[in-house]
């Protein structure tokens, strides 16, 4: 019976000291089934052009068979607004979802190491300093994964390579008792732009809109001065109404988006080429009717100068009237301008 015991002891003596070795055998897999994967940024900073997109990507430390919540937020140090000048992808989340300060929820799917996020930028018209978005990233619900990192973005302003102009007539009046505008009742004003040998360039704005809306992107507008004129396409039976004489000024408000020295303003027709209520759309000829220029646009090696009419500069050079026919015969012999009325 003492032998037996010798044996067993012998025995187990030789399997716990097995075991003591396999265990330490620093070439073995370290199989550890609770720790979650480490999610990071593959970078920490970015810089971005307003209307580009900022394309952040994640990694994981290791594969997960379960998809893994982030939280987006946005820190208190950005000076980029979200909405006006960046927005943010997945689930919008806050206290009320049990997730603490708001902020935007996106998964990174199941079985795979890397996960993109695309944030969209915003091509605004303001003439802005850099600015950033500081992003917070962390883990959220059921963690399973961890993250807790800061990403900064530095947004760029860009200047547009087009003037963007709005150009606006309206007015109100009185008729039989009543009030009326010339919107309203579709007073309609093409807009038109001719070159300094007073051709017509393009298709202006002829959309039957009031107000209209012209673009000039640099590509379609070479070095020169352009006219920008008005023609009156239909005159909703304002001069045989009898009304008391009126003027009918052409208001430009105008931007170059993100341009430091060509910010958004506004021009209103004052003297020299204004149209009344009396001319109507069949006036043509004498200069005085359906056609008033309203503004001159300078392009110079990527600049755009925009010039009055009546200050003696680019056009006014004692032969406005002439000036005025020689664009009215122009239009006239353009039989395939195009009008794009709705």
């Amino acid at each position: 019976m003492k032998k037996n015991k010798r044996y067993l002891s012998s025995a187990l003596a030789l399997l716990f000291s097995g075991l003591a070795f396999v265990s330490c055998n620093d070439n073995d897999p370290d199989f550890v089934y609770n720790e979650k994967p480490a999610i990071s940024p593959e970078f920490s900073a970015y810089t971005v052009n307003e209307g580009d997109a900022v394309t952040l990507v994640l990694k994981t430390s290791k594969v997960s068979n379960v998809p893994m919540e982030v939280k987006l937020e946005v820190l208190g140090n950005s000076t980029a607004t979200l909405g006006d000048d960046f927005t943010l992808p997945g689930l919008e989340v806050g206290a009320e979802d049990g997730l603490g300060t708001d902020g935007f929820l996106v998964t990174f799917p199941a079985n795979t190491s890397t996960y993109t996020i695309t944030i969209p930028t915003v091509l605004d018209n303001e003439y802005e300093q850099d600015e950033l978005l500081a992003l917070k990233l962390t883990g959220a619900h059921n963690m399973n994964g961890t993250i807790d990192q800061t990403v900064n973005i530095t947004i760029k302003n860009v200047v547009k390579d087009e003037l963007d102009l709005t150009l606006a007539w309206d007015k109100t009046f009185e008729a039989g008792g009543q009030t009326y505008s010339l919107c309203d009742i579709e007073y309609d004003v093409d807009i038109l732009v001719f070159d300094s040998g007073f051709n017509p360039v393009g298709d202006g704005a002829q959309t039957g809109d009031c107000p209209e809306h012209l673009v000039m992107p640099l590509a379609d507008y070479p070095n020169g001065t352009y006219l920008i004129v008005g023609y009156l396409y239909g005159d909703a039976g304002v001069p045989a109404a009898g009304l008391p004489e009126f003027n009918i000024p052409i208001t430009v408000d105008y931007v170059r988006g993100g341009s430091a020295t060509l910010q958004a303003g506004s021009y209103t027709q004052t003297t020299g080429y204004l149209t009344s209520n009396s001319q109507g759309e069949n006036s043509a000829g004498a200069g005085n009717g359906d056609i008033t220029i309203i503004a001159a646009v300078k392009v110079e090696n990527g600049v755009f100068t925009i010039l009055n009419p009546n200050d003696n500069s680019v056009i006014a050079q004692g032969r406005s009237a002439s000036t005025v026919n020689k664009m009215a015969a122009a239009f006239k012999a353009k039989a395939s301008l195009k009008k794009n009325k709705k």
